[in-house]
């Protein structure tokens, strides 16, 4: 098999005279998803292949992942030095900066049709919310096209709630199904609830003691979800 392979990217590579070799490249990607045994499995078949002439391997993967401390966990020193051999060379993809996905989020919304829906806002929420994540952006630019072109609930709707709604299905998936289903029986009203905790924790966190007048609403919230109350004495309070 391996000659015959060998024969196969030979024949592949030459090309006529006075033209460059062409060069067959073979990309793996996401090794660090896999187990430790299929790692070493992979990496020794494309050890087999490395000295064929025009034929390359780009292996796409986390490297910490593959480290000593991440998914190789205690390699002996033969383990370690045969995986140095495998990586001749290694290019580390620098993280995508906030214009960079501004531009990603942009090229993919062109591709599909909806760049007019897209304002500045919008862009910038899609943004920070998908963390910077190419993969995330897609799923939810492709859930925006589904949401807002085959779903006749969002025909009243500006595509803003379309894209909210979306976020938080995705990013706050229990919260979504607390609000999609009401929160079953005797759940009350979430939206309320979500909207006072929201409150009651900006008191909490706000530099300087809570005002006097916010203090029973907050107790009382604590005290509604087994938390326990904060003592605050009359006279100075930290």
């Amino acid at each position: 098999m391996r000659e015959a392979i060998g024969a196969l990217v030979q024949e592949w590579s030459e090309t006529a005279e006075f033209r460059p070799r062409r060069l067959l490249v073979v990309f793996i990607d996401d090794l660090d998803r896999c187990s430790e045994d299929t790692v070493l499995a992979v990496c020794e078949a494309v050890k087999v292949y490395l000295d064929v002439p025009g034929l390359a391997f780009v292996i796409g993967c986390d490297r910490s992942a593959l480290a000593p401390n991440g998914l190789l966990r205690d390699p002996s020193p033969a383990a370690s030095a045969f995986m140095e051999r495998i990586f001749h060379t290694s290019y580390r993809i620098p993280v995508a900066d906030q214009q960079d996905v501004r531009e990603y989020i942009d090229r993919c919304a062109r591709a599909v049709g909806i760049d007019r829906l897209l304002d500045e806002r919008l862009t910038t929420l899609l943004a920070e919310r998908s963390a910077r994540n190419p993969r995330r952006i897609k799923r939810l630019v492709n859930g925006f096209v589904l949401e807002a072109t085959l779903n006749p609930t969002w025909e009243d709707f500006p595509p803003e709630a379309v894209v909210r709604t979306l976020l938080l299905q995705y990013f706050y998936a229990d919260f979504y199904r607390m609000v999609a289903g009401g929160g079953g029986p005797g759940a009350g009203d979430v939206i309320a609830e979500f909207r006072t905790y929201q409150q009651v924790r900006r008191l909490l966190r706000a530099p300087g003691p809570v005002p006097d007048a916010e203090l029973p609403r907050v107790n009382r919230f604590l005290h509604e979800h087994d938390l326990p109350e904060q003592p605050w004495p009359p006279g100075p309070r930290r």
